[in-house]
């Protein structure tokens, strides 16, 4: 996808995150089952201040829009690291997708499979 770039997320953007999942959350009641996310509960301000803090919390952008957003974490969980992957590979050697989410106004123009794109290259 053209000009979609990912921005890091900054502290004093946290109610503009917050705004992104909630309207994903609000626009069916599919996404809240399939995705486990409950409001408040998770995410929650909580999730995203440690990612942003962390550097690992992205707007997902074409040009000047903000269609989404993502954390990438540099480190696997416990819960990770018990999973039989295909490829062994220690922690400084992973990332992690975490809270993928385009808004519902977006969906469909393949944002998410170039913003796991644009991660890729981020994450080699």
């Amino acid at each position: 996808m053209k000009n979609l770039t990912l921005k890091k997320a900054t502290i004093t953007e946290l109610d503009r995150i917050r705004e992104i999942y909630w309207k994903l959350l609000d626009s069916s009641e599919k996404y809240a089952s399939i995705l486990q996310w409950k409001k408040e509960i998770y995410p929650a301000d909580t999730d995203w201040c440690s990612y942003i803090n962390k550097g690992e919390m992205y707007f997902i952008c074409r040009d000047t829009e903000v269609l989404g957003a993502v954390a990438l974490a540099t480190a696997q969980t416990e819960g990770y690291r018990k999973i039989k992957w295909s490829i062994n590979a220690a922690d400084h050697e992973v990332a992690v997708v975490h809270l993928l989410a385009v808004d519902p106004d977006y969906q469909g123009q393949g944002i998410a499979a170039a913003t796991l794109e644009k991660i890729i290259k981020i994450a080699a």
